[in-house]
């Protein structure tokens, strides 16, 4: 009998076109919510030393997953030289460090713009060949930073046909010659390479900045006529930095950050442009959107990441500060018109204080923007000096399928019960949610963090 059911099952599965070489079940399944403590045995997996220096920095920034189901992170870790490197760390499918690239799973890079300073990866991203670009910054000779963009082959060295040296520098693109720093990195329909970050107009005003490249690390001449736009005075004040962006189907530009008002040290601020560069007055008149005050209070409020839902809508998170001084996580929803979607959370925004649930009065905020395929929107971050990741449904409601509370925190990461933060949130092909960030460890010091949850 037993020998009878073996044989049925077996006919079964193999109709179905599964077999004992089939991926194992997906530990999502059931989006609980909770640490993957098939993932190191606890859900959580810190790096230290990345670039050299043990007992020393290392945080992640961004992450994306390529074409292969492999997850990649940026960020940066300390030297032997005591100065950061930009540093691109590659997980296996299975959750471990990678050593088919540069050998151990990790790239690190220093001195791209020649100053023998610091160099920060700050966002990742990955064509259809795997080939891997990095934007952030790097110090020039004259002690200012230069936004940089590195493009890194599939197996983890410079790519040399890109701009002669697989690496591309740019400074003073809003005529200040003083820092310049690329937040965003992605590429478009046309395989232009975009960058989104900021660059300075002097020592009291930082303006936002894009440049767009061709596949050869070339500025593209059709984009404003010289490659890059720089925006000043978009909420009234002078300060002006975007933070991310994302490309509607018309391959236009939405750009979230913040900017200086006339009142307040910031408004969150959403920009849209043509493909060509031009600012799209079809977007709230001006083709700017500016806000303050969603949580409250009248000091500041920014944006930090943005995600365009399946009808169109774009979804900004960042945080806000509230009536008693702390900030908190705030999602807003906005039409294409520039106008807020009111069926979200009831007015277009969603705000979201920690504190009011664990205690304390610590500050809480949106770093990371992901929609998954069930439409949820899944944002990470840190509330209370956690790690937090909030699941919220299409309406703007946090969802209580997702560890009951609609959000999961974790402390103590790298053992040193300090500051755990999120800072960018992806799924893998098995629909695992991977965050990465930092964790503070024992001695004070910053690890690089993967949490992975069901």
């Amino acid at each position: 009998m037993k020998l009878k059911l073996t044989c049925i099952l077996f006919l079964i599965l193999s109709a179905c076109g599964i077999d004992k070489e089939s991926p194992p079940p997906l530990a999502s399944i059931n989006n609980s919510g909770e640490l993957d403590l098939s993932f190191f045995s606890n859900g959580f997996y810190s790096l230290d030393g990345s670039a050299g220096l043990t007992n020393s920095q290392d945080e992640i920034f961004d992450m994306v997953m390529d074409g292969e189901g492999r997850i990649l992170a940026v960020g940066s870790s300390v030297n032997s030289s005591a100065d950061l490197d930009m540093v691109v760390w590659r997980l296996t499918a299975s959750g471990t460090l990678d050593s088919s690239f540069s050998g151990n799973g990790v790239y690190s890079h220093d001195n791209a713009a020649g100053g023998s300073g610091d160099d920060v990866g700050y966002s990742i991203t990955v064509d259809d060949s795997n080939n891997i670009y990095v934007t952030g910054t790097s110090m020039n000779g004259s002690g200012n930073f230069d936004m940089a963009v590195w493009k890194i082959t599939e197996s983890g060295a410079l790519d040399s046909s890109f701009n002669g040296t697989g690496v591309f520098i740019h400074d003073n693109a809003a005529g200040g010659s003083l820092n310049d720093q690329g937040n965003k990195i992605k590429i478009d329909q046309s395989n232009n390479i975009v960058v989104v970050g900021y660059s300075d107009q002097s020592a009291t005003n930082r303006d936002l900045a894009i440049w767009r490249m061709n596949e050869a690390g070339v500025l593209d001449p059709t984009f404003d006529t010289d490659g890059i736009v720089t925006q000043d005075g978009s909420a009234g004040g002078e300060d002006d930095v975007g933070n991310s962006f994302a490309f509607d189907t018309s391959g236009n530009l939405v750009v979230v950050g913040q900017g200086e008002s006339a009142s307040n040290p910031g408004d969150m601020v959403v920009w849209k442009y043509t493909s060509s560069g031009i600012l799209d007055t079809s977007f709230n008149t001006t083709g700017i959107f500016s806000h303050n005050g969603a949580a409250g209070g009248t000091g500041f409020d920014a944006a930090n990441d943005l995600a365009i839902d399946h009808d169109g809508n774009y979804i900004v998170a960042g945080y806000s500060r509230n009536g008693e001084g702390n900030t908190d996580m705030t999602l807003w929803k906005l039409q294409p018109d520039g106008s807020f979607d009111t069926s979200f959370a009831n007015s277009g925004i969603a705000v979201f204080d920690v504190s009011e649930i664990h205690g304390g009065s610590s500050n809480d905020t949106a770093q990371s923007i992901h929609i998954d395929g069930a439409r949820n929107i899944l944002v990470a971050g840190n509330g209370n000096q956690d790690m937090c990741i909030w699941r919220f449904e299409e309406n703007g409601e946090l969802d209580t399928n997702f560890n009951v509370d609609g959000f999961f925190s974790h402390d103590s990461a790298a053992g040193g019960f300090g500051i755990d933060s999120g800072s960018a949130v992806v799924e893998d092909i098995f629909e695992r949610i991977y965050i990465g960030g930092s964790s503070e460890n024992a001695s004070g010091n910053y690890d690089a963090t993967f949490w992975r949850m069901k």
